[in-house]
């Protein structure tokens, strides 16, 4: 629930350490339009990427180091 209720939040940073994302962790962050993630594309899917509802909540783009 890291981020749950940050409405305002528009974009995100997020290191390439970052393992795992709580599903909710972004519930109600409906101005959320961009995830920067500093790891690759890779490590994303497999890594954190594995709750596909994770971002359900937001029409957000994720990009990567490897990948815009």
């Amino acid at each position: 629930f890291a981020f749950s209720g940050c409405s305002s939040l528009e974009r995100l940073m997020l290191p390439g350490t970052i393992r795992y994302i709580e599903e909710a962790a972004f519930h109600e962050c409906s101005s959320l339009r961009l995830l920067q993630y500093q790891g690759t594309e890779e490590q994303w899917q497999k890594n954190v990427d594995a709750d596909d509802d994770m971002l359900a909540c937001c029409p957000v783009r994720v990009t990567c180091r490897d990948r815009i």
